[in-house]
């Protein structure tokens, strides 16, 4: 009897310490599971967490780039119009070819910046600095032609009776050998020499050239304009006789 109760009771402790290691074993399982999820759900939250700050950064980049760019094209707009003021200043007195030779030497310092500027890799400063260059030199490239406009001009209105020959240009058909005679008349000349070209021999005095080549026009250098100067100053002439 004793035995057998020894025998029950050793059975009962057996499958106590069997349940106690299959708990064990489930509750470690479930722990290390338990774990897992939550480590996961931390990686997962971080690298949330980073997504959004790269996303804010990326936007806080395009913003201050679109930033950057309005003020630079703001400054673009500046210079030009305090260029075109400076140009309006130089158009109400007398141009001098010392103040083209000005520009010229400020727009050469222009390309100077952007070529400097592209070798420290300044893309935006380089953009900038090229950008003022080209329109400073189309600005420039006005200014030489309406003061060599102007000065032919004024040659032409001074034009001695039978002085020096003048030369002519235009494209065919566009009226010179119509109007020959007029524009002779307002130049103090007497001859015609049509359809003159660049290599032909010339008269040197009292003599109207007419020609459409487009140049150049040796052995003429000041003494020469364009059909519509030319008939710029047949009416000019032909007003003040009025």
């Amino acid at each position: 009897m004793q035995t057998t109760t020894l025998t029950l009771i050793v059975a009962a402790l057996v499958l106590a310490l069997i349940g106690l290691a299959v708990y064990s074993r489930r509750s470690a399982e479930k722990a290390r599971a338990t774990g897992y999820n939550l480590g996961y759900d931390d990686a997962e939250s971080s690298n949330a967490d980073l997504a959004r700050y790269q996303a804010a950064e990326i936007l806080r980049l395009q913003n201050q780039l679109a930033t950057n760019r309005a003020e630079q094209s703001q400054q673009v707009d500046a210079i030009m119009q305090d260029c075109d003021a400076r140009i309006a200043i130089y158009a109400a007195r007398a141009l001098s070819a010392e103040d083209i030779t000005t520009l010229q030497v400020a727009n050469k310092q222009l390309a100077l910046a952007a070529e400097t500027y592209s070798n420290f890799k300044l893309h935006d400063q380089t953009r900038f600095a090229a950008t003022v260059h080209g329109r400073l030199e189309h600005l420039i490239a006005r200014l030489k032609e309406a003061h060599g406009s102007s000065n032919a001009l004024e040659l032409a209105e001074q034009a001695q009776p039978n002085g020096k020959s003048w030369l002519v240009y235009g494209p065919e058909g566009c009226g010179k050998t119509r109007n020959a005679r007029a524009i002779a008349n307002a130049l103090g000349l007497t001859d015609i020499l049509d359809d003159w070209q660049p290599g032909m021999p010339a008269p040197t005095t009292k003599t109207l050239v007419l020609t459409n080549s487009t140049g150049p026009f040796e052995p003429f250098s000041r003494r020469l304009l364009s059909f519509e100067q030319a008939m710029s100053l047949v009416a000019s002439k032909q007003g003040a006789a009025a």
